[in-house]
């Protein structure tokens, strides 16, 4: 059960990276 919530963790993670990159690469497209 650990592993799922480390699994958990690591894609919630990824997904505020990911929403920060493309946040930040439309700004700079601009």
């Amino acid at each position: 059960m650990m592993l799922e919530i480390e699994f958990n963790n690591w894609f919630r993670v990824t997904c505020i990276i990911e929403g920060w990159v493309v946040f930040i690469y439309s700004l700079y497209e601009r």
